[in-house]
């Protein structure tokens, strides 16, 4: 029997480039599948620097000169910028807090995930999350090992990871269009959709490579 993916399930967004200005553009592009809360990370992966800012209202393009663009270092000082567009899922809470907020953050691990954790419940019973996705940077940091952990979650999976210096992109059922140095959860010009789910890539020499893979079943064939 033949299967067609359910395209649209997940409507968070996912976006980050090298480039600052490409980078927020890719962001309000992906406004349109949720826009309950924002959040945005700047890295120099060449020391481990970052910067992380997190809001209710989505950024605007007066952000510029104010939260997002006077970072605590020099714009200069930073050479890859991620964000993340929400629209809630698997979440108990009931009102907009920070600590709700993509990107998720443990120890020097920080995760943006697009997408739900259908089996969060079950991996949640001993633990304390809130949110689906809060869970993510807790099992990288247990686990050491990106493959390992995504091959226990089930549901849409896509998400971008910032782990000491490095930046990953994780596909895996959500929507990802990726070019050489930027990806989105949104097509964008001159992007190409990545096709292949449980897959991971990691930036190098300013550059999305594959890099590995995972056990992964979409839960949105039929």
């Amino acid at each position: 029997m033949q299967r067609f993916r359910r395209e649209g399930i997940s409507i968070c967004g996912i976006a980050g480039s090298s480039n600052l200005e490409k980078a927020y553009t890719l962001y309000r592009l992906n406004l349109s599948r949720g826009s309950y809360s924002s959040g945005m990370m700047a890295i120099d992966t060449k020391t481990g620097a970052s910067f992380i800012y997190k809001q209710k209202n989505p950024f605007e393009t007066k952000d510029k000169e104010s939260l997002i663009w006077k970072t605590e270092q020099s714009r200069n000082d930073y050479d890859y910028f991620l964000f993340h567009s929400r629209a809630p899922t698997n979440s108990t809470e009931t009102v907009w807090s920070a600590e709700t907020t993509h990107p998720f953050t443990q120890d020097n691990c920080n995760v943006a995930h697009n997408g739900i954790i259908t089996n969060f419940k079950d991996l949640n019973k001993d633990l304390n999350f809130t949110v689906d996705s809060q869970i993510i940077p807790f099992d990288l940091i247990r686990n050491q090992n990106i493959s390992k952990t995504y091959s226990n979650y089930q549901g849409l999976l896509t998400s971008w990871i910032v782990w000491g210096k490095d930046v990953y992109v994780v596909k895996a059922g959500s929507s990802l269009w990726m070019n050489e140095d930027s990806f989105s959860s949104s097509q964008f010009e001159d992007s190409n959709h990545v096709e292949e789910d449980g897959v991971w890539f990691t930036l190098k020499d300013n550059k999305l490579e594959p890099e590995g893979n995972f056990t992964y079943i979409n839960p949105y064939f039929i």
